[in-house]
């Protein structure tokens, strides 16, 4: 084997790796962790590598130390006992390795802060390492090509998908790569080869003669007497690279080849994930073909169809019309199975799921338990009162407990009719500890009492009766109960005004985050709270910045302005010890300044700062506060259509737009964007959190169009 590469293990002792760093500090330890590849005994060999994963490639990041490694690791692949697939895989993480400031940095910094002459040093030195570490696993390009002759297929297997990262050497891997399907007597690694090429001609620039090598090689996979993991390989080939004249062929090969996929699914990623992405070009296709998986597939793959058709609703306001109605025609499913999977995507499709009312309240009699707590959800979010009925007896049962929790909470006022199952299973469980395995989940009972807290909180004023048993738990054991009450009584508002005393106790709590929700609480509860303004007062003085914000925001709600008050905002806007901000209770100070308005103008220095902040969730606050004390809204608008074009979480800049009341001329096009366009606008968080925020988001803007 060609070693030109690589290194022995015998010159670990030439590199000073005690003078460099890896993700957790010096590298002294690196020299024993490669020795440790080659040991006899195998747990020592899996834990070093392990360790190697951790330190000079550490969560998609690489380091100083990381590139002296390389030739090490690559002289080690001559090595037989060892686990070769698993350098391997570690060589393509390196590969493909980043800095951790370019990574890290829009995180942890403000942008000035990242401008700095000391950060873009540190970040041209890591980018440095980047560069380094990735040629050094190129030069290990002809060991590589090598490892395609070797007799385990498992390398041959792992060093494909290492080659496939290697984009600046296209040409030459494709021509090897092409050369070797031809040989490769074993399918997985022919399907691996295929996957490898198509995704060569897709990121990087294959030559022609290459690329109508590989078409042709296509077309010769997809034959009925090549194995249905190759052909499968080669269908999505076809869908990914635009060869509309054989498409026909490679959708019916998909369909014939799909479930043997799933009986090997160790041999490839994903098969059902990867399908999409090869019709991602034909969203109208893309939809059909799961539709059609879902409708006529083997059970794995309609769980799976149903997956991928949840996470395209995500992406396009158009697809949840589309499936709404076969997810509803499943939920009858014999197989439970099924029915499970149509179940949950159900609660994250919106609005449209409104045309499967009759099949989920059918569902809420289902055998499965988990299809009655999910169907119960998402007739909750649609706040069909008519449901709500069957929701006490869900709650009542643990394996559904959860579930119809969540349900009460979002159906809000609507379930009124469950406070005494609520307030009768908080009492029931008052001395009760333990846990309950429900499904694969172990679920304590702090878990069931937080949701069971939270629903109280949902239903709003009529849950007033619940107010002595959310404080049992205020004052009771377990920082999760305590809260989710006090998260409950903020809820109620000035309907809470009884758990003012109990509040003013659980303020001398040792854990600042409790103390938090509960001056939070009280600033909810508003004038009636009173009673707790020198408890308060005392606060404003914490180490805590969060805190302090969160302080100066419940008093002033309570009806308190004072000096001090305005002192520990300042002191929020300010950078701590470290330069950086607390986001978070910068947020809580910017909401605090928009209560006071014009007298908080002297806060206009340290406050316009974070209008810049890269977190929209931090500059809306303060763009907001900035026009509640000026009382201009020109000023923000420049800032809040930068907002609004960048695609992200637009509902709090529509939301704000609304408050001001006017939309300037020059944001019309993109409000009308987001009111018309298919692809939805609202981009961050889970499933049902994207749509119902987008909804939303869509409906606003359709608002703020019709009063322009």
């Amino acid at each position: 084997m060609n070693d030109l590469p690589s290194r022995p293990l015998e010159e670990l002792a030439k590199i000073p790796w005690e003078t460099l760093e890896h993700a957790y500090g010096a590298a002294s330890n690196v020299p024993d962790l490669l020795r440790a590849l080659v040991s006899n005994e195998a747990d020592t060999r899996n834990e070093a590598l392990e360790e190697l994963y951790g330190n000079i490639w550490h969560q998609g990041t690489v380091y100083e130390a990381s590139a002296p490694a390389v030739p090490f690791l690559i002289g080690l692949l001559n090595t037989a006992h060892i686990d070769r697939g698993g350098v391997l895989d570690l060589l393509g993480c390196l590969a493909g390795g980043a800095s951790y400031l370019d990574v890290h940095g829009p995180m942890n910094r403000q942008r000035h802060e990242r401008d700095n002459p000391e950060h873009l040093a540190a970040l041209e030195r890591e980018l440095k390492w980047v560069r380094e570490t990735r040629s050094a696993v190129l030069a290990g390009l002809p060991v590589y090509v090598q490892l395609l002759q070797d007799d385990e297929a498992q390398v041959r297997h792992h060093v494909v998908a290492l080659l496939e990262r290697l984009t600046e050497e296209a040409t030459t891997v494709g021509t090897v790569l092409i050369s070797r399907i031809m040989s490769e007597p074993e399918p997985n690694v022919r399907a691996r080869l295929v996957q490898a090429l198509v995704a060569l001609w897709q990121y990087a620039p294959l030559l022609q003669t290459q690329r109508h090598e590989l078409q042709t090689l296509l077309d010769q996979r997809l034959d009925v007497h090549e194995h249905p993991l190759v052909r499968f390989e080669a269908a999505l080939g076809v869908l990914s690279t635009a060869d509309d004249a054989l498409a026909q062929a490679a959708l019916e090969t998909v369909q014939e080849t799909i479930a043997v996929c799933f009986e090997e699914y160790n041999a490839l990623a994903d098969p059902m994930q990867r399908l999409a992405h090869a019709l991602a070009r034909d969203p109208s296709r893309q939809v059909a073909v799961f539709l059609k998986l879902l409708r006529e597939g083997q059970e794995a793959v309609r769980r799976a169809s149903v997956w991928v058709l949840e996470d395209l609703c995500k992406d396009r306001r158009s697809v949840p019309r589309q499936v709404a109605g076969a997810f509803a025609d499943t939920l009858g499913d014999e197989l439970s199975s099924v029915r499970k999977r149509v179940a949950s995507a159900l609660v994250a499709i919106g609005s449209a799921s409104r045309v499967a009312v009759p099949a989920l309240l059918q569902a809420l009699e289902d055998e499965e338990p988990f299809v009655r707590g999910w169907a119960a959800k998402t007739l909750g979010k649609l706040r069909l009162a008519e449901a709500t009925s069957k929701f006490p007896k869900l709650l009542e049962d643990a394996q559904t407990t959860m579930a119809a929790a969540d349900a009460v909470r979002a159906a809000g006022p609507l379930a009124a009719n469950c406070v005494e199952m609520l307030m009768n299973l908080l009492t029931a469980t008052r001395n009760v500890s333990g846990s309950l395995r429900l499904e694969a989940n172990v679920l304590d009972f702090d878990q069931r009492r937080v949701r069971w807290l939270l629903a109280l909180g949902g239903i709003g004023p009529s849950a007033e009766r619940a107010v002595p048993v959310m404080l049992e738990w205020l004052v009771g054991p377990g920082v999760s109960p305590t809260m989710a009450a006090a998260s409950a009584l903020s809820d109620l508002g000035e309907h809470a005004q009884a758990a003012v005393p109990v509040l003013r106790q659980a303020l001398r709590s040792s854990d600042a985050a409790v103390v938090r929700v509960c001056a939070r609480a009280l600033g909810h509860i508003g004038g009636a709270a009173r009673p707790a303004m020198r408890d308060l007062q005392r606060l404003l003085r914490a180490e805590d910045r969060h805190l302090r914000a969160e302080t100066a925001l419940a008093l002033l709600k309570i009806g308190v302005r004072s000096n001090a008050v305005m002192q520990a905002l300042h002191s929020v806007l300010e950078p701590g010890a470290d330069r950086c901000w607390n986001n978070s209770a910068v947020v809580s100070a910017c909401m605090a300044l928009a209560l006071i308005g014009k007298p908080a103008r002297n806060t206009l220095p340290k406050l316009l700062p974070h209008m810049q902040n890269e977190l929209s969730w931090v500059s809306l606050p303060a763009m907001r506060a900035v026009w509640k004390i000026t009382g201009d809204s020109k000023s923000i608008v420049p800032a809040l259509g930068a907002l609004l074009e960048a695609r992200g979480g637009h509902l709090a800049a529509l939301r704000l737009l609304e408050e001001i009341g006017s939309v300037a001329p020059e944001l019309l096009p993109v409000i009308r964007a987001i009111a018309n366009d298919d692809v939805r606008w609202v981009t961050g968080g889970v499933t049902d959190e994207i749509i119902d925020q987008d909804e939303a988001a869509q409906a606003l803007a359709m608002r703020l169009l019709a009063n322009a």
